[in-house]
């Protein structure tokens, strides 16, 4: 089944921990350890352009305002990815680690849009209510999915 609109999924070794819609692109922890807070500050409503990104050894959230700790990837040992829906099609990037961005539709696994290179630890992943997924690496290219 199609999802419909814009929605965001984040999966470590393929379990949905977290997950957003832009409607008020709530970031939805799965476990309790998994929403630690950041300097005594933990905000699950982030209206707005909130950035999705690694700080260290941290996969964190921000709207500009507030940050939340999402998980400790290396404490964990694990790999995480993030899979952005719009209307069915799924784009998708990995950590560091997986180094790729492909773009699936329906069950299709094939990676059909090539290898971008690597994915710096300072890579963000940015989505707008507008929709739209845009990624900046740190050498400053921006790529930018409407």
């Amino acid at each position: 089944m199609a999802i419909l609109g814009y929605y965001l999924v984040l999966k470590l070794d393929g379990e949905i921990i977290a997950e957003s819609t832009n409607v008020n692109l709530k970031v939805i922890a799965k476990a309790m350890d998994r929403t630690s807070k950041v300097n005594g500050v933990t905000s699950e409503y982030m209206p707005g352009k909130v950035t999705i990104g690694i700080a260290g050894r941290y996969l964190v959230a921000t709207n500009g305002a507030n940050w939340q700790t999402l998980y400790d990837y290396q404490a964990a040992g694990t790999d995480f990815a993030l899979s952005f829906y719009r209307n069915g099609v799924e784009f998708f990037w990995g950590s560091g680690l997986l180094k790729k961005l492909s773009l699936r539709g329906g069950s299709e696994a094939d990676l059909i849009t090539g290898t971008y290179g690597i994915i710096y630890t300072s890579t963000t992943v940015s989505i707008t209510t507008e929709g739209g997924l845009e990624i900046t690496t740190e050498d400053g290219q921006t790529l930018i999915i409407e």
